[in-house]
């Protein structure tokens, strides 16, 4: 463990890994625990950085687990309680709440016997009059302040994943009874103030992921510190010389720690930590150096980064940040258009990876700095006012995120070729609106393009939030007037677009999720303005253009109504899908009812039809992915991993099921929400909700889209139509704009 830490701190990340494994290998095999104490503690301060600079999360998590229950099971109860946290910590860098919950169980077990040994330890000491049993209760604090780190944690993942609140409730409750017992909270009531404040984020959270956005909007609205919190948060400091006063300081203790003061173990284990630390503040300094346009000492500290052997290793492994390193430090030096061509590099390696395959596990950390380096090379491009470059950037971005959810793979036209053919394709007057976050904070870019009036663009103000849709949330109608940015930004889309022209939003998830096409423009909802569709991106939405729609084949429905089987199964109220009678209305050339509706009859039947409605239960498994998707006869489900491998052409399917354009697991798993798997599938377009409906509501809706597609409208024409309809009887924007289209709906159905 020793030789693991020294070759971490030289930056020698494969060495340094496989002595770790060798480590615990033979402790395992040498059984004389006595002299392992030094060992398990080196083991616990290691994990981590060891694994996560190698990028072996799932390797970092097996092997810790193991050295946990070596800890329990010969009594090294500090050693264990350490370790039962790093592997959700591993977990908790990828960012996949699901995988949080799975292993927050097992921690809670090593927790627990950590907590049974230092109680057995106490009473045995006690016996004999130990000094040492004044000791055990403070150690049993200690990990009552552990515990209520897990259980925020918990509780966080929770309500990102959209569980029901009662449970989040629960795990909050948890939190605070393990807070006040770790003394975290408890002094002249502010356990109440931290709880009532962490509350108040997860109930954000919640309605974010349950795609309530102006419930998100309102609570985020009601507490004004927390916004500027969480803003604060995820910004830099004004002036970099704070954080380059933080490098001199950090830099003088790795000196002192690299010069052997202290125990060895101490010394390597400080060292190693000190090495990491000050190449996270370098990057940090850099950053905040480029997006202040401040060029300062950027270059020094940069070069400083390069020769220390810790962040040497960290550029070996990811070639691409050394790369945007350099190209913010010429950003900051005002050096634009090497700064371009150095983000282009990195961009180029991160293509690359991704046709390699590479392992899961790296791909959150391969599109964040995707992300940074296309961002970057946005913010080069709008600085040189040019907005067709800023545009295609993004757009590609948002292509490769589909190809990583599995998407064709085939290579398409940027713009302005594919904004120009998407403009044939809808009758030459369509504009596009794209909506990108290009990496300035507190900055959402906009821009419209149409043949008549070329590309505009112009940035708007965004609420800064660690949330998914933070961005999207500002720009949804909450039932009255547009405010603050969503005003400004209906202003501009009023002044920019020209009402019954046919509109692309090439927009993310969230904000299709946030609801932006019920934006009221020119007093107006955009959905009832204008003929509408949402693109995934640019690439894809021409690509989408490109494919040949099957001419024969039957009108095919799908019904499954209310059983145990899927009422069990089913998410939100349990309602009536309709009757057999009235969904064959909805011209059915073939209809599969109830227990007809499985899911190899299903599937089947689709690869034939050219037009596809399915009228359901959507059933959404937080934890498990095959588990998401269309309940369909016996309570079975049609998941989007099974879906995205159907073999379809057909030029529509409509899914009247609750949340099925909810992007429910993390893109990063490279499972797509199941409107986009129909897509990858063969569909050219796909209607569906990322939200619940009211039954009535839906079904109101689907029989005004059924009939205007009957009588030969476009697909974009019958759900405008349908919005009118549906939207007399349910004036509630949630009820009758829940659904909307995904993908090519220019033509007949």
């Amino acid at each position: 463990m020793l030789s693991a830490a020294a070759h971490l701190i030289d930056g020698r990340v494969g060495p340094g890994m496989a002595e770790f494994q060798r480590g615990l290998e033979l402790t395992e095999r040498a059984g004389a625990f006595g002299r392992s104490v030094a060992v398990l503690g080196a083991m616990a301060a290691l994990a981590e950085q060891v694994f996560h600079l190698g990028q072996r999360y799932g390797d970092g998590v097996a092997l810790t687990e193991r050295a946990t229950d070596l800890a329990i099971a010969h009594g090294y109860l500090d050693q264990a309680v350490r370790l039962a946290t790093t592997s959700v910590d591993l977990v908790d860098a990828l960012s996949l709440p699901q995988e949080q919950l799975r292993l927050a169980p097992r921690s809670h077990r090593a927790l627990d016997a950590a907590v049974r040994g230092y109680q057995q330890y106490g009473a045995a000491q006690r016996l004999k009059g130990g000094a040492a049993a004044s000791l055990v209760d403070p150690s049993i604090l200690s990990i009552s302040s552990v515990r209520a780190g897990l259980a925020s944690q918990e509780a966080a993942a929770m309500a990102q994943l959209g569980a029901p609140w009662s449970e989040v409730e629960e795990r909050l409750q948890v939190f605070s009874e393990h807070a006040a017992a770790g003394g975290l909270i408890g002094v002249g009531g502010a356990s109440g103030a931290l709880v009532d404040r962490l509350r108040v984020t997860l109930r954000i959270f919640s309605y974010v992921a349950q795609g309530d956005a102006p419930a998100a909007i309102a609570a985020a609205r009601g507490d004004r510190e927390l916004r500027e919190l969480i803003a604060a948060a995820q910004g830099y400091p004004a002036d970099p010389a704070v954080l380059e006063a933080q490098l001199r300081e950090r830099e003088q203790a790795l000196a002192a720690a690299s010069a052997g003061q202290g125990l060895p173990v101490g010394g390597y284990l400080e060292a190693m930590l000190l090495r990491q630390d000050l190449a996270s503040r370098r990057e940090r300094y850099i950053v905040a150096c480029e997006r202040l346009r401040s060029a300062r000492e950027a270059r020094g500290v940069l070069e400083a980064w390069r020769a220390d052997p810790f962040s040497s290793a960290i550029a070996r492994s990811q070639p691409y940040r050394a790369q945007i390193l350099e190209a913010q430090v010429l950003a900051a030096e005002g050096k634009r258009g090497e700064a371009a061509a150095a983000y282009e590099r990195a961009i180029g390696v991160l293509r690359a990876r991704l046709r390699e395959g590479q392992r899961r596990d790296r791909h959150r950390a391969t599109m964040s700095a995707l992300s940074e380096g296309y961002g970057g090379r946005a913010r080069v491009a709008l600085e040189d006012r040019d907005a067709l470059t800023a545009l295609d950037r993004m757009d590609e971005l948002r292509w490769l995120r589909d190809e990583q959810e599995g998407g064709s793979g085939r290579p398409l036209a940027p713009p302005p070729l594919e904004l120009d053919r998407i403009a044939q394709q809808l009758g030459g007057e369509a504009a596009v609106v794209m909506l990108a976050d290009v990496g300035i904070p507190g900055v959402i870019q906009g821009f419209v393009w149409s043949r008549r009036g070329g590309l505009r663009t112009r940035a708007f103000p965004a609420a800064a939030s660690g949330m998914a849709l933070s961005r999207a949330l500002e720009l949804v109608s909450t039932g009255g007037a547009p405010e603050g940015p969503a005003r400004s930004l209906a202003e501009w889309l009023g002044r920019e677009t020209q009402r019954d022209r046919p509109l692309v939003l090439a927009v993310s998830a969230s904000q299709r999720a946030a609801g932006l096409h019920l934006l009221p423009v020119a007093g107006e909802p955009l959905s009832l303005r204008n003929p509408l569709l949402y693109a995934p991106s640019l690439r894809a939405l021409g690509a989408l253009f490109g494919q040949q729609p099957n001419a024969g084949g039957d009108r095919l429905v799908v019904g499954v109504p209310v059983t145990a089987d899927t009422s069990r199964t089913a998410i939100g109220e349990v309602v009536p899908v309709g009757s057999e009678a009235e969904l064959r209305a909805l011209a059915a050339e073939r209809l599969l009812w109830d227990k007809d509706a499985t899911v190899p009859a299903v599937s089947s039947a689709m690869a034939r039809a050219r037009r596809i409605h399915v009228s359901s239960h959507g059933r959404v498994s937080w934890l498990d992915a095959a588990g998401t998707g269309l309940v369909l006869s016996g309570g079975e489900v049609l998941s989007p991993g099974a879906a995205s491998h159907l073999s379809l052409a057909s030029p529509l399917v409509v899914l009247s099921a609750c949340m099925s354009g909810l992007q429910v697991h993390p893109s990063a798993s490279g499972v797509p929400a199941l409107d986009r798997a129909f897509l990858f599938a063969g569909a050219r377009a796909v209607i569906s909700t990322p939200w619940e409906v009211p039954a009535d509501a839906a079904a109101a809706w689907m029989r005004a889209l059924h009939d205007g597609l009957n009588r030969g409208l476009t697909v974009m024409e019958a759900a405008r139509q349908a919005y009118a309809s549906a939207r007399k009887s349910f004036p509630q924007a949630t009820s009758w704009g829940a659904f909307s289209i995904v993908g090519a709906g220019e033509g007949p159905a």
